[in-house]
């Protein structure tokens, strides 16, 4: 687990998706997240830019309990990715694949619309980062 407090992630989070700001154990969760390492950020002079969780899975219909993992899982499920800078999200990608390399999809759902599952190497490949 990391040093920082998660309450950056969290204002973040409530203020570039609108629909979070109701939410109930935002910071809770996040650092769940943080500490099982899977909570990625991007920084700028060393002001927090941008954010990814994400978690391996095996089961994509039990993605949708925000605590579900599963390290034998193929599949890497993305809950969500906020960045405030061009380019963000490759960046927040190159990290997940530094840890993540061993996957054979990656999905997510975006914007509570309908879920997406791709080709780990080839989704890495679209986002322009050596797998």
């Amino acid at each position: 687990m990391t040093n920082l407090s998660v309450s950056e992630e969290c204002a973040m989070m409530k203020n570039l998706y609108k629909i979070s700001k109701d939410w109930n154990n935002i910071e809770y969760w996040l650092s769940w997240a943080d500490s099982n390492q899977f909570l990625f950020r991007i920084f700028d002079k060393n002001i927090l830019r941008g954010f990814i969780v994400v978690r391996p899975i095996k089961n994509l219909t039990l993605a949708k309990d925000y605590y579900y993992t599963d390290i034998d899982g193929d599949t890497i499920w993305s809950d969500i990715a906020c960045s405030e800078i061009y380019n963000g999200t490759k960046k927040l990608w190159k990290q997940v694949v530094e840890k993540f390399n061993n996957f054979k999809y990656v999905s997510f759902r975006r914007n509570g619309g309908n879920v997406k599952t791709y080709n780990f190497n080839r989704f890495t490949q679209l986002m322009k980062v050596g797998a």
